[in-house]
């Protein structure tokens, strides 16, 4: 089975050391983001090759955070809802991690990574309500909109999750539901959207997904935070926002928060084998609450752009297709 490169140890004690002291090797604070881009490309396929039926509408979406880069291939179609919700639509969420992310993961093969952006991905789009699936359904029992989000990780060097959460949320917002006719309790035809304007997806509310990483100094490590907390001897936990590769290659822990930027707290999952206390843990939580608000700035940034854009190119168009019936 291949595997990721084997760290060198003075690389991984030199970070360590740098974290510890408030230095981080791309000179950003600790509590600071990586610059982060949201595209909406017209080259990629607009068409899954794993979805069982043939899309009616696609959308798609790159999110780049530094070096990471994640690209979103939201398609929408009409199928059987499952047996267990006849009133709901359906949303797929399919992570995949390739050799180009890494050597270490095989292709038709679930890695741990991928397994768990796709659990989070889960509560965050899913279970959490975000979404109205009762919404998407055209024939009660028979047909509703399959609403299926292929995420492809083409680059990884940290802050995977927040990349994949906004490509979706991108997607979704950017989508159009072709109009259906239904008689008799029976999907008739499916209008082009050329012909009319689609519905959008009914999103409700933006969960927006974040990771932090912590250290947890010991004793004998140097660095400005390497001290006892006030009343006990426990050190003092620093926290790590957006962090890169070699970065989580020395961190002692993460914290995952689904939020809005209202504070609605939806999931919450701390993993790493130090303990933190449960005041520290909430003051993080309302750190990520507020990056929460910045990266739901981006998105709504990102969408107007896109919106003026296909309104400048749809003005053209119309104006070339007058010009056009004048001179005919």
């Amino acid at each position: 089975m291949p595997r990721d490169p084997i760290p060198i140890l003075n690389n991984l004690t030199f970070t360590r050391q740098a974290l510890l002291a408030n230095q981080r090797l791309d000179s950003r604070p600790l509590d600071a983001y990586r610059d982060l881009s949201i595209t909406f490309p017209t080259t990629f396929p607009t068409t899954s090759t794993s979805h069982p039926t043939p899309s009616l509408s696609s959308t798609t979406t790159q999110v780049t955070l530094g070096t990471t880069r994640v690209l979103t291939l939201l398609t929408a179609s009409i199928s059987p809802p499952t047996p267990q919700r006849p009133l709901e639509g359906i949303l797929t969420l399919a992570p995949s991690f390739t050799s180009l992310t890494s050597p270490s993961h095989e292709a038709h093969r679930l890695s741990p990574p991928e397994s768990s952006l796709s659990l989070t991905l889960e509560h965050a789009l899913r279970r959490s309500g975000a979404v109205d699936l009762e919404a998407l359904v055209l024939v009660p029992g028979q047909n509703v909109w399959h609403l299926r989000a292929d995420i492809h990780v083409l680059s990884d060097d940290g802050g995977v999750l927040e990349c994949a959460n906004l490509g979706v949320l991108a997607g979704l917002e950017r989508l159009k539901l072709p109009i259906v006719d239904v008689k008799g309790g029976r999907v008739g035809r499916v209008w082009k959207l050329d012909e009319k304007e689609g519905n959008s997806v009914g999103v409700l509310f933006w969960a927006l997904g974040l990771e932090l990483s912590y250290l947890v100094p010991a004793a004998s490590e140097p660095g400005p935070v390497g001290k006892p907390a006030e009343g006990g001897d426990e050190q003092v936990p620093i926290r790590i926002f957006d962090a890169t590769t070699p970065e989580q290659a020395v961190r002692d822990g993460s914290l995952t928060v689904v939020c809005t930027k209202t504070g609605d707290l939806l999931y919450t999952l701390k993993a790493g084998r130090e303990s933190v206390d449960a005041r520290v843990v909430l003051g993080w939580v309302g750190e990520c609450v507020r990056r929460a608000g910045w990266m739901e700035g981006v998105l709504r940034q990102a969408l107007k752009r896109q919106e003026e854009v296909e309104r400048v190119d749809r003005g053209e168009r119309e104006g070339m297709g007058r010009a056009v019936g004048e001179r005919l």
